[in-house]
């Protein structure tokens, strides 16, 4: 039956973190305020300031599933605090749930039963720190998208190594974990990929079950204000070899070598595929509108970029040898 009771504590927390989602946010909630379960579960939002109707929205859920919702109006934004993570610091130190179930604001749920199989399976073998399923990609119009779609290696049982050393990273909106992490680590606050860094960490509590099978398929949709899909190809990598630096800075911290240089290595095979990528130089990005001269400029200036163009320069000089 569906969640009633507002005096149990509850089992599971949906954590989903939203801005100028009004187009979408009605799906996502949907998704959330029918899910039928044996348990309670409470509906975190994090409304960061936004300035179309979203809030309005959300607040129209609250007052008819009072009970559901424990949300968060932000009256400034605060993705853009570098000091501030929205998960780390606001959401995730508000959920009371044992296990914690992922959502942004543009996505949504299509399987009714998905909490309750999820959480089935984890209550049943506790070597399993998360369970995902599979996506289906739409557009703004909730068209399908072939822009995007799960590969087979992807479809699969992963190991807590591979989750820590980054093989597999499930997409947010299909996983359900244990809520285990009580303090997040001072690297976390410098990834725009929070949830690879999350999912890393995670790894270290057990083993990640695919449940591709037995879960209808989420929706994930791409569009023109979505944080990751709305970039380009080149600000992507700089983003992803920026997310591996602080990996690698962590876990040489905490003295986990192997896994440092596990990211480590990742991060010089981005970096060196990129550099002997002749489509990939400045002029041809600029002349082409894949990026303009400001967003190269402000590219240029951050550190992972200066991290890259350094581990790049032996591979430049050794295409330029074979080139000449």
């Amino acid at each position: 039956m569906l969640n009633k009771n507002f005096s149990d504590v509850p089992l599971v927390s949906i954590i989903c973190a939203t801005y100028n989602h009004e187009l979408f946010i009605k799906d996502t909630i949907e998704g959330f305020i029918k899910q039928q379960t044996n348990f309670s579960f409470e509906i975190i939002i994090h409304d960061d300031a936004s300035t179309d109707n979203s809030k309005l929205i959300i607040k129209e859920y609250e007052s008819k599933y009072p009970h559901l919702f424990n949300n968060i109006y932000q009256i400034e934004n605060q993705f853009s605090n570098k000091d501030v993570s929205i998960w780390a610091d606001i959401m995730f130190p508000k959920a009371q749930g044992k296990y914690i179930a992922l959502c942004e604001g543009d996505d949504y749920w299509t399987d009714p039963y998905k909490l309750q199989k999820q959480v089935d399976f984890l209550e049943h073998d506790k070597s399993y720190v998360m369970v995902f399923h599979d996506i289906d990609v739409i557009d703004e119009n909730n068209q399908p998208s072939n822009k995007y779609s799960l590969d087979d290696y992807h479809k699969r049982d992963v190991t807590g190594e591979e989750l820590v050393s980054g093989l597999i990273s499930p997409i947010p909106l299909t996983v359900c974990f244990r809520n285990v992490i009580d303090k997040f680590p001072k690297e976390f606050y410098h990834v725009l990929t929070s949830d690879t860094f999350l999912f890393s960490l995670l790894g270290h509590y057990g083993k990640g079950k695919w449940l591709g099978e037995n879960i209808l398929n989420g929706r994930y949709r791409i569009h023109s204000t979505n944080i990751w899909a709305g970039k380009s190809s080149v600000e992507k990598e700089i983003l992803v070899v920026n997310s591996c630096f602080w990996f690698v800075q962590y876990y040489k911290r905490i003295g986990e070598f192997e896994y440092a240089n596990s990211w480590y290595q990742k991060m010089l095979n981005i970096v060196s595929s990129f550099a002997l990528d002749q489509e990939n130089s400045p002029v041809k990005l600029i002349n082409t509108g894949i990026i303009s001269t400001s967003e190269l400029a402000e590219l240029k200036s951050s550190k992972a970029y200066k991290v890259g163009q350094a581990l790049a320069f032996p591979f430049r000089l050794i295409s330029r040898i074979i080139r000449n």
